[in-house]
């Protein structure tokens, strides 16, 4: 073979690629069948993102300040510290602008990105990506401080004495700082663990003060305190570790979906003409035979920049917290994450 693998091999791993969905098998030829892309896809639409969002900032704006001026008004926010309170106030950001845009770019195309059950479970989408060379985080700056994952939510029914627990998260891998999902001081966790779940379960039991045998949760786990509290999802107070990110009930959860459900349908109104425009030529090209890979996935580098240069175009502008963020390497002035724990 010209890859220089035997067939006897690679056979095996091709007819279980095909069997997943991940190949796709044409006579006694198989392709890949999904996307993939290099850095330069990712990164060459970077600076005309940055350059969109500073000379529209109201655009992608002036709905998630509404949606801000609304959780400002809230109980739940007025109870919390002040690191909590921004943590909230990122999750609107985040969220709004993470929705808004791809609920503008479905719009704009009449297209859904279907999640298709798969044969072995689950649903899901592939794409990759490509490194033709190894890489060096200092030639990729501006990707990585565009970075950021979509929203993650650990649910539960029936936990301990509530019917409900649910954290939702955003992972700010744009911002220079500590993310508390990946760490060294988490050798004690078995590998493949959630860390999400384990995580919500700890802030729960910190928050109600419950024996953590009690519940079944691993007291070894507490061992990650120290490093959640430098990553601010706990603060001390007295000596003590205490939860240091928005905690909600049901109706109070409710209220902050409401006022992001209505401003990411007024961000789509807001943006649907200037991002039809933005969009044109910016598709990424893939083999004619990909008939699978759904339109927003063609796209994808062609927005995905505009939620960090929207966060960081407010920070400069005084409408978000100006916590110095990206000259802050070492995580003194560590972000919060954009996240918030419901207990029902």
């Amino acid at each position: 073979m010209s890859i220089g693998i035997p067939a006897a091999y690679v056979e095996p791993i091709v007819e279980k690629l095909v069997d997943g969905e991940l190949m796709k098998k044409v006579g006694n030829k198989v392709y890949t069948d999904f996307m993939i892309s290099t850095l330069d896809d990712k990164e060459k639409y970077i600076p005309a993102q940055k350059k969109c969002v500073h000379e529209n900032f109201e655009l992608f704006w002036n709905a998630i300040e509404k949606a801000l001026v609304k959780l400002r008004q809230c109980e739940f926010y007025e109870r919390c510290s002040f690191d909590a309170r921004n943590s909230p106030e990122l999750y609107v950001a985040f969220n709004c602008l993470d929705y808004g845009t791809y609920m503008t770019f479905s719009e704009i195309f009449n297209a859904e990105q279907q999640f298709n059950e798969r044969p072995n479970g689950g649903r899901w989408i592939a794409f990759g990506h490509v490194n033709f060379k190894e890489f060096d985080y200092k030639d990729h700056i501006e990707l990585l401080a565009h970075s950021y994952s979509g929203e993650r939510v650990a649910r539960f029914d029936k936990y301990a004495n509530c019917e409900m627990l649910e954290m939702h998260v955003y992972g700010a891998d744009g911002f220079p700082c500590y993310p508390y999902y990946h760490s060294a001081a988490y050798t004690f966790f078995p590998e493949n663990t959630f860390v999400d779940a384990e995580i919500a379960k700890l802030l729960y039991i910190m928050h109600t003060g419950i024996d953590p045998e009690s519940v079944g949760f691993n007291p070894e786990y507490l061992k990650a305190i120290p490093w959640l509290t430098k990553c601010k999802l706990f603060r001390e107070e007295a000596g003590k570790p205490v939860i240091n990110i928005p905690v909600l009930c049901k109706d109070e959860a409710q209220v902050l979906w409401n006022l992001c459900t209505e401003a990411k349908y007024e961000i789509v109104n807001d943006l649907k003409e200037l991002l039809t425009e933005f969009f044109r030529g910016k598709k990424q090209e893939i083999p004619a035979h990909l008939d699978s890979v759904p339109l927003q996935k063609q796209y994808l580098y062609a927005d995905n920049a505009m939620l960090f240069a929207t966060i960081r175009e407010a920070i400069s502008r005084g409408k978000l917290y100006d916590g110095n963020y990206d000259d802050d390497s070492n995580g003194v002035n560590q972000p919060p994450c954009p996240m918030v724990l419901v207990i029902g």
